[in-house]
């Protein structure tokens, strides 16, 4: 039963690309695309009259890209439908970015052949899965990254919210309304890890100065952190060239804790040091390097590109690092069929970055998560195909969000928030991510298990995942 899709002649990549992400791509379905003048969206079917008709806002409007197109704050909320055709939902009010109430002051009308809805969805989830924001707006941080806490996010108490997820759930409950035989694709939920290797040894490259600093922390430490004298027997061992005791040598540990899951993490390497202070402590060429990458790929887990600092907006150089990987790897003997991984430091900008991994011929890009806050900061948990707002095209790049990064939790500069505390949010996004069916993408760099807490909290997150109801 294909539907079709009727909307204006205006900005037509974009309206293409989001009505395949929702129907296609997230609901599993077919439509039929047809382009006429009007003020609203309309989704019909080949076989009867029924109609479902939504607004046409973002983009439609004579401000693209401009500051005016931005929604308006504070945004409205409007009552979820609870029951019959429509999912349950996750919070009884829906905060709206581009809609408008009916002619009555509802928000939703539901006759037996036509759907009346006021929000727009393919607007509000385009504006969200392309971060059109950050294409507006020209705030940035010390690192030129886009921050959570100037973000409508933030000033909406939205970080915890998918709401492409949420606006979906809404329009498939309209569709099921007017169509009940439609069938949307089941979903298998996904735990996925990865880990940043931005240093791989502690010991390396170490004076014995900061090794004695390392020491007296331990000492001020140790009813929270490592054994006392920890770091001076990993040193003492290190010299003698036996580095399994080494703090940040946690790579067969991880390993081990996803084969025990059944899940493969991902790895990913900085390729290139031009700027050594920023850009981890190892080269490619390193013997310890090459065993370890081989060791990882013949566990069946994943390599994978972390761009240097400075690669934001750098396509030759993105092209080069990938392209070192690529080598590398094939020096060892690894093939894969999908490469992907995240910008260093989060130093991501779209839609700059996206268009140089697409050109430089990744797969998959984890970079859009807030550095400084946990949360949907593309307003989903789904892998998704992206999309260029600059030349208004497509992408052959998909992305997979990043939700939880440790540092965002812990860090002093950011959450900052306890263990307990920073296991109980991480579950909280777990269970949401549970509830459509999603991906719940965990970043732990190898090197943050310097705390006894932080193994603790690594394990308490993937049995919460474990035994989160399906």
């Amino acid at each position: 039963m294909p539907l079709i899709v009727t909307y204006p002649d205006t900005r037509l990549e974009a309206r293409r690309y989001v009505a395949g992400v929702l129907l296609r791509d997230f609901l599993g379905l077919d439509f039929i695309e047809r382009v006429q003048a009007g003020q609203d969206v309309t989704i019909t079917c080949t076989e009867d009259s029924r109609c479902l008709r939504m607004p046409d806002e973002l983009l439609a409007t004579r401000h693209w890209l401009e500051p005016a197109s931005l929604p308006r704050l504070p945004l409205a909320r409007w009552r979820v439908p609870r029951g019959g055709p429509f999912p349950e939902p996750l919070h009884p009010e829906l905060p709206v970015l581009y809609g408008r109430a009916l002619g009555d002051g509802e928000s939703l009308r539901l006759r037996e052949d036509q759907v009346d809805l006021g929000l727009d969805v393919f607007g509000s989830s385009l504006f969200l899965l392309t971060r059109y924001e950050e294409v507006v707006r020209g705030e940035r941080d010390a690192h030129g990254r886009f921050a959570h806490a100037g973000s409508l996010a933030a000033a909406e108490g939205l970080a915890l919210r998918p709401l492409v997820n949420e606006y979906l759930d809404l329009l498939w409950g309209c569709l099921r309304h007017l169509w009940p035989g439609l069938r949307r694709r089941p979903r298998t939920r996904r735990l996925l890890l990865s880990h940043d290797v931005d240093h791989h040894l502690w010991n390396r490259d170490r004076h014995p100065r900061r090794a004695l600093s390392a020491l007296k922390a331990d000492l001020r430490n140790w009813r929270t952190g490592p054994r006392p004298f920890g770091t001076l027997a990993s040193v003492a061992r290190a010299w003698r060239g036996d580095y399994a005791a080494d703090p940040y040598n946690t790579f067969v540990w991880l390993m081990e804790q996803s084969e025990r899951l059944g899940v493969r993490s991902a790895f990913y390497f900085i390729t290139d040091r031009r700027h050594e202070g920023v850009n981890g402590s190892y080269a490619l060429d390193d013997p310890w390097i090459r065993r370890l990458m081989a060791d990882i790929a013949g566990r069946g887990h994943e390599l994978g590109l972390h761009p240097s600092y400075h690669t934001v907006r750098d396509p030759a150089q993105i092209r080069h690092e990938f392209g070192r990987l690529r080598e590398t790897a094939g020096t060892l003997g690894i093939t894969q069929a999908t490469w992907g991984g995240r910008q260093h430091y989060l130093r991501w900008e779209a839609p700059t970055t996206w268009q140089a991994w697409a050109d430089a011929g990744l797969n998959y890009d984890s970079s859009v998560g807030f550095a400084d806050h946990v949360g949907f900061r593309a307003g989903v948990c789904y892998e998704y195909r992206t999309f260029n707002l600059l030349t208004g095209q497509p992408l052959a790049l998909t992305e997979r969000p990043l939700l939880v990064m440790e540092g965002s939790l812990l860090d002093p500069k950011y959450m900052h928030l306890s263990y307990p505390e920073a296991g109980r949010t991480a579950q909280a996004l777990m269970r949401t991510c549970a509830h459509f069916d999603g991906d719940f993408t965990l970043l732990w760099h190898n090197s943050h298990f310097t705390q006894v807490q932080d193994a603790w909290l690594y394990r308490q997150l993937l049995a919460a995942w474990q035994a989160v109801p399906a």
